[in-house]
Order: structure tokens, then sequence, then C-alpha cells
């Protein structure tokens, strides 16, 4: 497969990300409009006539708007579950042993991208594959399989990413995860998933404050979503909790882990605004380029809170790379 999939890159290295997407066999062919996409169609066809492959025209789809790839279903609209496959869930009968936990697991995995909180939710039956565990199926783990049964049928369509738009990143961490929603408005002003993303913490990240956690949450969506945030036109909202945040503008002082997440990310405004009914708190941020003398923030002047930023920043390392 690999050597395959080598070869494949090879022939349409410059239509990879613009006009094609290839998983080893499976070639995906996208355009804006059917005048600009046919003369692609055309070209695929031909470098694969000029290099003996061949394609099974029975499995074939052309000229569609939404299409079944890779068990997923994408259209115009964004991309989502394919039903059929995913009704199968509800059939699963609950696991025995070990072995019908990986396999569950293992499938469930695949659309943890559709599942919000899916490391806090799937963490009972993760801690059944922990070495020297004893098997013992609880309570707790079947209300664990259940939901991500219930989760899988009722995937949200995750609309297509705009860079032109706002995106709003909503970040929540618990004792033992951390949850991110990367968010977008849709032309009737709603906010639509755009990707979910959760991990677990681990032994030594569950041990951090809950400030931490909570940033460590933006860190890691700021990581998993760089190739979006970075190239985005407007300001990014990142909602999170206001008493953390409070702590975080009061801070005089950094710690190096704390250091260490502000030198990949750096906020450039804090905007009083509101996620919660009680008390709301939220900041945006935008991805700025490296700048070498800044070693502050530049809070808004009208905003009197913003202006008791954090007095002491962390200067940039002038030979640091960019995450």
């Amino acid at each position: 497969p690999a050597a395959f999939q080598s070869m494949m890159n090879d022939i349409f290295r410059d239509l990879l990300g613009v006009s094609v997407v290839i998983y080893i066999d499976d070639i995906l062919i996208f355009s804006d409009d059917l005048e600009s996409h046919i003369p692609v169609v055309q070209d695929v066809l031909q470098r694969l006539i000029d290099n003996n492959l061949y394609c099974n025209f029975k499995k074939c789809s052309f000229h569609v708007n939404r299409v079944d790839y890779l068990g997923l279903i994408a259209s115009d609209k964004g991309v989502e579950v394919d039903q059929e496959k995913v009704t199968k869930a509800m059939e699963w009968s609950p696991p025995r042993n070990v072995k019908n936990v990986q396999e569950f697991l293992g499938f469930v995995n695949f659309y943890r991208r559709f599942i919000p909180n899916f490391a806090n939710v799937a963490r009972p039956l993760y801690d059944l594959l922990k070495k020297d565990t004893k098997w013992n199926w609880t309570e707790k783990t079947q209300t664990s399989f259940e939901a991500l049964k219930g989760y899988l049928t009722s995937a949200p369509l995750l609309i297509q990413p705009d860079t032109t738009e706002q995106f709003f990143v909503e970040c929540d961490a618990s004792d033992f995860a951390t949850g991110t929603i990367l968010s977008q408005k849709n032309s009737e002003g709603k906010l639509c998933p755009v990707a979910y993303l959760s991990k677990s913490l681990s032994p030594a990240e569950r041990n951090y404050d809950i400030f931490d956690k909570e940033l460590l949450a933006i860190i890691r969506a700021f990581k998993e979503w760089r190739h979006l945030l970075e190239g985005s036109e407007k300001p990014i909202q990142v909602l999170t909790d206001h008493k953390n945040l409070e702590y975080f503008a009061k801070a005089k002082e950094l710690n190096r882990r704390q250091i260490q997440g502000e030198e990949e990310y750096e906020v450039e405004e804090i905007v009083n605004s509101r996620k919660r009914p009680r008390k709301p708190f939220e900041y945006y941020v935008k991805w700025k380029g490296y700048d070498q003398g800044s070693n502050t923030w530049e809070p808004l002047e009208h905003l009197e809170h913003a202006k008791k930023a954090i007095e002491k920043y962390h200067k940039k390392n002038p030979h640091a790379p960019r995450p």
C-alpha cells in the first residue's frame, strides 16, 4: 500500500489538495463548478491511462454533489457520517471481553471528529484496556458504551471551513480530558460545528491547576487547527470559563509551562463578551506573525479590565521556530 500510495502521489503531485484527494486507489475529484470540473476529470483519467491504470466504472460516480468517500459523506454543505454504516453500531452488543472493547473503540474512534468530548465520554472503556486491569463491566462502562452509540447515530454535519469568515473556538477541560469545538456561523447566523477535538490528559497533566488545563485546551486547539486559524482573515473568538481567565488576566508572572504555551500563540486583545449567563467573559485572539520585539499584550484602550492584563509577559525567543 505504501509503495502504491507513493506512486499515486507522484502521478498527481500537482493536483493534490488543489482538485484531487487520493487514498491508495480511492480518488476524489472536487471543483467549484461543473465547467471547471470536467477538464480536471479528463486530466485525471488521461493520467491513469498513461500509467496503465484503469478504473472500475461500476464503482465510479461522476458529476455529483454528494459522494461516499472513505466511510464519510462529502457534499457542498460539509462532511457527515454514513448513516448506513453507523446504524450498525446500534446493533452492537455490550462487549464481553477486552477484545470486544478494542473492536468497538476502533470503530467509533474513526468518527471521533463528530463526537463532542469524545475522550471524556469514552474514558471508562479505555480504562478497561489498561494493563493489569481486571475485567469488570459496570454501569459506568455501559453508560459510556450507549452514549457513544447515541452520538454516532445523531452525529452532526460538519460544515466546510471558510477562512474569510470568523472562527469560534470553544474550549473546556475536566479532570481527565480537554474538549474543543471549532465553529463558524452559517448563512442564518447560527453557529455550526466545523470540527470537534477531544484529548485525554496524561497523569502529569491531571495534576495541573484548572487554569492550566483550560490553557492546555486552547493550545491543543490552535495546534490541531493551525492550518485553518493561521489563515483566518478575522480575529478568532475563543470561548472559555470566566473564573479561570480572571486569574490569567491578574497573574503577575507566568510559570514555565504557561510560558511555553504563550510562546506558541500570542493573544492580541481581550474583549469582555459572553458565553454563559452569569458573569460572562470571553476573549479574542488573532494569530500574529512572529514579532521579535513583542513581549506585551496590546489591550483595547476602552476596556479597563484589559489594562490589567499580564504586566510581565515572557519575551519570545528570537531563535525559537514557530510551531
